[in-house]
C-alpha cells in the first residue's frame, strides 16, 4: 500500500462522518441557521395566531354593533310611528275640532267644550278637556266608539249621565259631561340620541 495515497473508502467514510456531524449541528445546535429560522417561524406562527384571535374579536365587535345600530334603527321607527299617533305639538283648536265634529257625527248636542290644565309627563303631555252634551244613551256609545278610530290618541277619562227627560220614555235623553284627554309627544334627549351622526354612517 502507497502511504502516499489514502483509500477511497477511507475518504469517504471520513466524509460521510463529517456530514453526519455537520447535519447533527445543523439540525440540534440553538445557534444554527436551522433552529434559528425554526424559531422565527414559531413566533411567526404565534403572532399570526394572536392577530386572527383579534380579527376574530374585531368581527364580534362589528356584529355587536350592528345589532345595535338596528336596534336603534327599529326604536326610532317606533318613536316616529308615536309621534305620528300623539302628535309633536299641543293642537288645542285641532282636537276641539275633532271633538265637536265626532259628537254630531254620532247624533249628540255639544253644549260646551273647553280645555283643562295640562299635565306634563316625562315623555308626553297630557292635555285635559271637558265636554258638556245631551243626547240618548246610544248615541254616546256611539260617540266613544269613533274617539277610538281617530288617527290621534284621545281617550275618555271619565264621564258622568244624568236623565234630563222622563225615564218611561223609549229614548231617554241625557246631559252629561266628558272628560277627554289628548296628548302630544314632548321632545327629549331620546330624540337626539336616535339621529344618526352628522356626516356618518348610517
Amino acid at each position: 500500500m502507497n502511504p502516499d495515497k489514502i483509500p477511497f473508502k477511507l475518504l469517504l467514510f471520513l466524509l460521510c462522518g463529517y456530514l453526519a456531524f455537520d447535519y447533527y449541528q445543523f439540525k440540534n445546535e440553538e445557534t444554527s441557521d436551522f433552529n434559528l429560522k425554526k424559531g422565527e417561524l414559531a413566533s411567526a406562527q404565534l403572532e399570526v395566531g394572536k392577530l386572527k384571535k383579534k380579527l376574530s374579536e374585531l368581527e364580534e365587535f362589528r356584529k355587536t354593533v350592528e345589532a345595535k345600530r338596528q336596534k336603534v334603527r327599529q326604536l326610532s321607527a317606533e318613536l316616529e310611528k308615536s309621534k305620528g299617533k300623539l302628535g309633536e305639538y299641543a293642537d288645542v283648536a285641532g282636537v276641539m275640532k275633532a271633538v265637536i265634529s265626532q259628537a254630531q257625527k254620532s247624533g249628540l248636542t255639544v253644549m260646551g267644550l273647553k280645555p283643562a290644565e295640562a299635565t306634563k309627563f316625562e315623555y308626553v303631555v297630557q292635555q285635559g278637556f271637558e265636554m258638556t252634551f245631551t243626547g240618548v244613551y246610544v248615541r254616546v256609545l256611539v260617540f266613544m266608539d269613533r274617539l277610538t278610530k281617530l288617527k290621534r290618541i284621545l281617550n275618555v277619562e271619565s264621564y258622568t249621565l244624568k236623565p234630563s227627560t222622563k225615564q218611561d220614555q223609549k229614548f231617554v235623553e241625557l246631559d252629561g259631561i266628558f272628560k277627554i284627554n289628548a296628548y302630544h309627544y314632548l321632545r327629549s334627549k331620546v330624540d337626539e340620541l336616535s339621529k344618526p351622526p352628522a356626516g356618518g354612517s348610517q
